[in-house]
């Protein structure tokens, strides 16, 4: 079930944000309330240079998760 996105997050991770970009989309069916897939799709947006989109998905953890102090850092 989170197979998909812990992939995603270690594409991006490794450097490999591309691939990573298509495994977390892929790992969106998860819904659009689950945290760490808006993290991780967050984090490859960074790495290709998307900030807008990048800013969209920290933005969306912070509506799920006020708290979250990763995506409060990453803004």
């Amino acid at each position: 079930m989170y197979g998909h996105n812990d992939l995603g997050a270690i594409y991006a991770k490794t450097g490999e944000a591309k691939r990573g970009d298509c495994r977390v989309f892929s790992g969106s069916s998860l819904g659009p309330d689950n945290i760490g897939n808006h993290y991780n799709l967050g984090r490859v947006y960074m790495r290709l240079g998307r900030v807008d989109e990048a800013k969209g998905e920290f933005e969306a953890v912070l509506r799920l998760n006020p708290g979250d102090a990763g995506a409060r850092q990453v803004l």
